[in-house]
């Protein structure tokens, strides 16, 4: 991945329902490198939650890659969903994982635990994951006060997202069950991409 990809493509974006809103940098500079799509022309709907297609579609458009990947092989997508491409090239990556019947849940919304394994999935592409394990584990959750609520196979991956500046949490909550938000996806892949130095 390199910088070039981005500077290639910058076509300026404003939303006015971001305008009063805490992400307004984020969902703007990432719209307007055709990283993430508004609900229409004005309206990017922060606060809405994403769903895991979306999710990993914006993923895909982030890290540089093509969305023409193989046939997915989970089992609940069809060759005619517009997200078949990105989940494809999203597996092939090693980015994202379905349930264990197969399924993807591509139209399910995604946790925020759930992205946060992605990311950190993601970061080994970027080349930003470094790795963490055992005890720097719990005491990089530790000052989070619902990081009893973090399940077992998101825990490594959530610290390191966290640890990498990532993501920040609220209040010393992490609301790892809670869905993931739009503006919350676009400020996480914009800090991601600062800090690959793929973008300024």
């Amino acid at each position: 991945m390199t910088n070039s990809t981005y500077a290639l493509i910058l076509h300026q974006m404003t939303f006015v329902d971001v305008e009063d809103h805490w992400s307004k940098d984020a969902v703007n500079d990432m719209a307007s490198r055709l990283i993430v799509s508004g609900f229409d022309e004005k309206n990017y709907q922060p606060d809405a939650a994403i769903t895991r297609a979306e999710f990993t579609a914006i993923l895909i458009r982030a890290l540089g890659l093509s969305d023409n990947g193989k046939t997915s092989t989970f089992s609940d997508i069809q060759s005619s969903d517009w997200y078949v491409g990105a989940v494809a090239k999203a597996q092939e990556y090693g980015i994202v994982s379905g349930y264990e019947d197969g399924s993807f849940g591509a139209n399910k919304t995604i946790t925020r635990q759930e992205a946060m394994v992605i990311i950190a999935r993601a970061m080994k592409l970027a080349q930003l994951y470094t790795g963490i394990h055992g005890s720097d584990v719990d005491a990089v959750l530790a000052p989070f006060t619902d990081h009893s609520e973090i399940n077992t196979w998101a825990k490594q991956s959530v610290a390191a997202v966290v640890e990498s500046g990532l993501v920040l949490g609220s209040d010393k909550r992490l609301m790892p069950t809670d869905s993931i938000t739009r503006a919350e996806t676009a400020a996480i892949v914009q800090r991601m991409l600062k800090k690959a130095k793929l973008i300024d």
